[in-house]
């Protein structure tokens, strides 16, 4: 080699293939060096080394797809702690209901609960404006699809109740347990 670093190194002999990502851009190289001359079959080796190079594009892409998902999260994230609307996510279950699975800090105060007090909270022990039957009539709205809005009380850990107006919808969970995102303000 004539670079002066592999002199340096005591490199005589290397194969070098390109990265590629999936758009066929360069994005860099993958090289095995050796102190010797290299006396193998060099298009097996080269054969090898593409191999090796494919499966190492491949995972930095899957790293770079890891970041961009949690940017996205954390942004998400962000926007749901700073709303000022009551939100809280809830998980269709067969025996409690709809249970809640999140909320954030505006839900949490106004009902005087934590967090971890909320979740696994089933929401007719904080619903005192409907009844089972009126409930599973606007279960049946949301589980269709539609965007339901409507007006009912809930109970604050203090005991007091409070009007709520409430936009709930079914969340695309991908085959998931169904969840629910109820949206509301006083």
């Amino acid at each position: 080699p004539e670079d002066k670093l592999l002199v340096e190194m005591n490199v005589h002999s290397y194969i070098g293939v390109p990265l590629w990502d999936s758009n066929g851009d360069a994005i860099g190289l993958i090289a095995v060096m050796g102190q010797q001359e290299f006396a193998g079959n060099r298009s097996d080796a080269e054969a090898v080394l593409q191999i090796v190079a494919v499966r190492c594009a491949h995972e930095l892409a899957n790293i770079r797809s890891e970041k961009v998902l949690q940017k996205s999260e954390s942004k998400f994230k962000s926007l749901f702690e700073q709303a000022g609307d009551y939100i809280l996510v809830m998980e269709v279950t067969e025996d409690r209901g709809l249970v809640i699975t999140d909320a954030n800090q505006a839900a949490c105060k106004i009902h005087g609960y934590t967090r971890e007090e909320l979740l696994g909270t089933p929401i007719m022990d904080l619903d005192r404006g409907l009844d089972e039957d009126q409930l599973q009539n606007l279960m049946i709205r949301i589980m269709s699809g539609e965007t339901v809005l409507f007006e009912t009380a809930h109970l604050k850990k203090d005991g007091t109740i409070f009007p709520v107006e409430v936009s709930s919808k079914l969340i695309d969970t991908e085959g998931e347990v169904p969840r629910v995102i109820a949206i509301e303000r006083d």
